[in-house]
This record gives C-alpha cells, structure tokens and sequence, in this order.
C-alpha cells in the first residue's frame, strides 16, 4: 500500500445508505484509517440480517484520491472528495443522474458523538 502524500485528512469514519435492489437501502460504514487500514460494516435496512463487516488495507489508484478495497466478495471503488467519499461503478467513475447523490457517504465529524 503506498501512503498518500496528500497526509491524512482522509482519515475517519464516513457513513451513507446506499441503494439496494431488495430494500430500502444498505446502511454503510466505512472507516480509513492513517496507517492504510480500512474496516467496512453494511447494513440491509429493515432486514433482520447481521452486518456484513469487512477490513483490510486500502490500495491507493490516485494517491490522497481514489483508492479500491478487497473483500472476499467484490473490489470496490471510491473517491475522496472534501469531506465526502463517492463509491464509485465498475468503470472506476462517479455514478451519473438522480440516483448518484446515493452513492455518496459523508465524514462523520470527529467528536461528534455518534455512531
């Protein structure tokens, strides 16, 4: 994993609901950590299911940008972008039209409080 040299403001917890094809949606969220790890909890909304709950180390495509995650089902893709991150299609680009605010998770502020 190579260390962005954009620092580690990129670092923390960031949450969303993404769209899902059987449901209200998939509660999301996904933390970076400063040292290249990631740990990732979805959640189908109005399931009674466990989370989904992945880690790993992220690998950086753009450094302090675009990065994808492995987990034992998918690649994944995203983009920081301020305080936002932007999952991103298989194409590696930012999903277009109504649906695409959907597919933003926003940084939780850090003493915030929730979780």
């Amino acid at each position: 994993m190579e260390e962005p040299n954009a620092g580690t403001s990129w670092a923390g917890e960031y949450k969303g609901v993404i769209p899902s094809a059987d449901g209200p949606g998939v509660q999301m969220i996904l933390t970076l950590g400063a040292d290249g790890s990631f740990k990732k909890v979805a959640t189908l909304i109005e399931k009674e299911a466990l989370p989904y709950v992945t880690d790993g180390k992220i690998e950086w495509i753009e450094k302090g940008k675009r990065f994808r995650i492995h987990d034992p089902y998918r690649e994944e893709m995203y983009e920081l972008d301020g305080g936002s991150l932007y999952v991103l299609d298989a194409e590696g680009k930012r999903v277009k039209g109504k649906i695409g605010a959907y597919y933003v998770l926003h940084k939780v502020a850090e003493g915030s409080g929730r979780k």
